[in-house]
């Protein structure tokens, strides 16, 4: 073997890869059908998110927003409340915004090739290729983490995955591979085999059908490829939460800005480093007069460029005055417990109010 890739055009990967998917493809919802919206659907509830955590959201979706159509007709705060839990709600807006346009410019209808699909808002070249190949056929290759793993490993492909030039290179090797008789096979098989046996951790060498013609496995290079110098840097951030109580009601405010745009939050003090309590409660309005009745955190919480360091400050509140004075001046609106549970709210939220039983 050479260290360069191998010549696909004398390996029997395309044949070997959709036999080996017949035979091993998980049975998944949106894998039987041709449906270009719930093939778009389930990719992008897909991104960035787990089988497993992504499966209920699919279903709750399909069976609140059956069409594209009855996507768009929604209001963005029920498809924020849907999607609560799943994290980067840009996809959410995305979501909605694609579908009131597809409903309402394109008569219901997705575009039917790659280069239509990758000009809708939320659409990007991976998705655009599933969505081509898995509705209509269109021999496009896809490339997402596992592909990128996969292929590097079996051709020997060492160009750092992280820089964007590079994805020419494994775009070149799969144009040559793909099956043109059966893209849309080839291509959940090539996103499968990835996922389950080309895994970053512990890849099953051993049972691989394409052991025998692996760069990686003669080389015994599994754990230097794919190659992926650069890395995001996250950075710190604590939250301090509010949450003023006055007879079942509380006050909370809907972000207009950031990744939580859209979703509702008690009021906060945002810091880069953590704030000790002798700091933190005097910035609290009204922390001298109401009973605290509970501090907790820090709570985890982690984001793709931040860890969030979250802390809830339960606040018991004397008189119906002090939350509508507070309500004005901070710009909150007032809520009762269960108008709250009803609202999109960031996950971390959703979690302490969970384990604070409400």
């Amino acid at each position: 073997m050479s260290d360069k890739y191998f010549n696909p055009i004398d390996n029997p990967f395309n044949n070997s890869l959709i036999t080996w998917y017949s035979s091993a493809k998980r049975d998944l919802p949106w894998r039987n059908t041709k449906d270009p919206y719930k093939i778009w659907l389930s990719e992008i509830i897909l991104q960035q998110t787990r089988i497993e955590q992504g499966m209920p959201y699919y279903n709750r979706f399909v069976e609140h927003y059956p069409t594209v159509h009855d996507l768009a007709n929604a209001n963005q705060q029920e498809v924020l409340k849907l999607w609560e839990g799943l994290g980067y709600y840009s996809r959410a807006r995305n979501l909605h915004a694609t579908a009131q346009y597809v409903s309402q410019e394109l008569d219901g209808q997705f575009p039917n090739s790659y280069a239509g699909l990758v000009k809708l808002k939320g659409i990007g070249p991976y998705t655009a290729a599933a969505i081509a190949s898995f509705s209509f056929d269109e021999p496009v290759p896809v490339i997402d983490g596992n592909v990128f793993r996969f292929v590097s490993r079996y051709f020997g492909i060492k160009e750092d995955i992280a820089d964007a030039k590079n994805r020419k290179h494994f775009e070149k090797v799969l144009n040559e591979v793909i099956s043109k008789e059966n893209p849309s096979d080839f291509n959940q098989g090539i996103m499968e085999f990835g996922a389950t046996v080309c895994t970053p951790a512990n890849p099953s060498c051993n049972e691989c059908v394409f052991q025998s013609t692996c760069y990686a496995f003669a080389k015994n290079e599994q754990s230097n490829l794919p190659v992926k110098s650069k890395k995001v840097k996250v950075k710190d951030q604590s939250i301090y939460y509010t949450v003023y109580e006055h007879a079942g009601n509380t006050i909370m405010k809907q972000r207009t800005e950031s990744i939580w745009n859209g979703l509702f939050e008690f009021h906060s003090v945002v810091n880069d480093k953590p704030i000790d309590h002798e700091t933190l409660l005097p910035q609290v309005p009204l922390s001298n007069t109401g009973e605290i009745k509970e501090i907790v955190g820090p709570v985890k919480h982690l984001l793709s460029h931040r860890r969030l360091w979250v802390h809830f400050i339960h606040i018991e509140l004397e008189k119906p005055e002090d939350l509508k004075q507070l309500s004005k001046e901070l710009g909150l609106t007032i809520y009762s417990w269960e108008e709250v549970l009803t609202l999109p709210r960031p996950k971390v939220i959703v979690n302490h109010l969970q384990r604070a039983v409400f």
